[in-house]
């Protein structure tokens, strides 16, 4: 069976051309970095899979592109709901969360995991934690405001369930793969299920937001 996780860039490239024909209606919000960071990761799988296929002839290790995709990507995610909450102390919590992954990326990577042709998992693990932490406080946070009214009427509701499915769904999984040596098949079936659910909601997000939107502004 074909590797489905592989046509995961194709669900982003969809995902990032719907948010940029958008891009008019959210360019005053801060909706608008979450397209910069889907950009962003559809370059590094792109540079991740020439990598990967041209390794025979390049012998070039693809690892370092995804484990500084690895590092960015929780960085971004703290940083940028750190923006969106209005709690002085949950933006701390934040803020610390962003300084320990990155301090503990660096420390995976000189000294656990080689960052040059490791797989650091361990950051990935320590990420993902903090991301649904992120995810949860801006989830109790909409439920103080009159947004949650209308709660799926908001484009960051959508990005926020979208990265809770992806976080909650994905790293049970990857500890799997890691520690039980799981079947590589089902590992590459609900990876890919996972990013469909994931970028259908960002999708979404681009697709309900409204020009006269004033929901964090940027």
């Amino acid at each position: 069976m074909e590797d489905l996780s592989l046509y995961s860039i194709y669900l982003e490239l969809i995902a990032a051309i719907i948010g940029t024909v958008r891009f008019q209606h959210y360019r005053h919000l801060k909706l608008k970095y979450v397209l910069f960071y889907i950009w962003y990761l559809v370059l590094s799988e792109v540079i991740g899979k020439y990598l990967y296929d041209s390794y025979a002839t390049l012998k070039l290790n693809n690892a370092l592109v995804y484990n500084i995709m690895i590092l960015l990507m929780f960085l971004f995610s703290c940083l940028w709901y750190r923006s969106l909450l209005h709690d002085v102390v949950k933006r701390r919590i934040l803020l610390v969360f962003a300084i320990i992954h990155g301090v503990f990326w660096l420390c995976d990577g000189m000294f656990i995991h080689h960052m040059i042709e490791g797989n650091m998992t361990y950051s990935f693990t320590l990420g993902t934690i903090f991301l649904v932490v992120a995810v949860a406080f801006y989830f109790a946070e909409m439920l103080n405001r009159e947004v949650v009214m209308n709660v799926t009427s908001s484009p960051y509701f959508w990005v926020s369930f979208g990265l809770m499915i992806f976080s909650v769904a994905y790293l049970p999984f990857m500890i799997m793969i890691e520690v039980m040596q799981a079947n590589l098949v089902i590992w590459s079936l609900v990876l890919f299920m996972i990013n469909v659910i994931q970028y259908c909601c960002f999708s979404i997000a681009f697709l309900i937001v409204d020009k006269n939107d004033r929901e964090h502004l940027a």
